[in-house]
């Protein structure tokens, strides 16, 4: 199952899922939040 497919199906099936939206341009934080556990992330790095 690929990794869209799977947040589609979680979605559809109702499951909670957990997400953030980030406003820092900070690579090691991006890294660090990406292997969080997080459903879904934004990252907004343009006006940083």
């Amino acid at each position: 199952m690929t990794v869209n497919s799977e947040f589609t199906a979680r979605l559809v099936a109702g499951q909670k899922m957990h997400g953030m939206f980030v406003k820092t341009p900070h690579p090691v934080m991006i890294e660090i939040l990406s292997r969080s556990g997080l459903s879904i992330m934004g990252n907004d790095a343009s006006a940083c």
